[in-house]
């Protein structure tokens, strides 16, 4: 059995391309505590996409809000085909 590799995402054997997405996180320090924290947010739909979305914040709750939200994206894109 064979398994290639699709340059949209991971190949399942048996059912055939996976959807598959990238977040990047950085996250540093910048200025005084405790509203020092800064997070930039790179995404892509796939493997083979070549345009990015940056998103940048300044919290924690931010960081959760953008990953939540990259996420629910994701789902739903990926449900509709």
């Amino acid at each position: 059995m064979t398994c290639e590799v699709d340059p949209r995402g991971v190949t399942n054997p048996t059912s055939g391309p996976v959807p598959t997405g990238i977040l990047i996180l950085r996250a540093w320090l910048e200025g005084d505590p405790p509203t020092n924290l800064r997070a930039r947010l790179t995404t892509t739909a796939g493997v083979a996409e070549s345009e990015n979305a940056l998103t940048v914040v300044a919290s924690v709750e931010g960081v959760c809000e953008a990953v939540r939200l990259w996420l629910a994206a994701f789902v739903e894109t990926a449900a509709a085909g």
